[in-house]
């Protein structure tokens, strides 16, 4: 078992990165870290979610959608690193973010302690640092993945390259603001 999540591969044989194409490998890497730590930040706001629950069933249900939604785009992003969902999960991270800053400095103003700043705790830390870990590889891969690098450019082939390797066939429609 442990040699297969090794050798996981979140790509279809026929849109693996090239050997030796930096920039399709470091999207791959970026990809697939991007989608741990999303991940990692929803498993995070699931496990708190039964104290916010006791606390307040709003901050439950905040802690809930949070979670379900962090954990199934990370699964999505394992498809490919579509722009709109770049889009998606930088919004959907920084959301939860600005509430923490609110939360935590002067206090949110609706719940049983309205007004009051919650005290930091080792779970708010490592959720927070894995947000910002993984604000930064979003931005990372819409960059770099959601466009054609130098070479494909280069070689006047808009569609060549990372989206290819992204979608699986030669057109950037995977790659569209829509």
């Amino acid at each position: 078992m442990p040699n297969a999540l090794l050798q996981y591969n979140p790509w279809p044989s026929s849109t693996m990165p090239n050997p030796g194409d930096r920039h399709q490998e470091a999207v791959a890497t970026a990809t697939v870290g991007a989608a741990v730590l999303s991940i990692m930040a929803g498993a995070i706001h699931l496990t708190v979610m039964p104290d916010h629950f006791a606390e307040w069933w709003g901050f439950g249900v905040f802690m809930l959608v949070t979670g379900l939604g962090q954990v199934a785009t990370g699964v999505l992003l394992l498809r490919g690193p579509a722009r709109w969902l770049l889009w998606v999960m930088i919004s959907g991270t920084l959301l939860p973010f600005g509430l923490f800053v609110l939360a935590y400095s002067v206090g949110l103003p609706v719940g049983p302690n309205a007004g009051t700043a919650e005290a930091l705790n080792g779970a708010v830390v490592v959720s927070k640092v894995t947000e910002g870990l993984l604000v930064v590889a979003l931005v990372f891969l819409l960059r770099t993945a959601c466009r054609p690098h130098a070479a494909d450019r280069s070689s006047g082939s808009k569609t060549a390259g990372t989206a290819q390797m992204i979608s699986g066939h030669g057109s950037d429609e995977h790659l569209s603001s829509n």
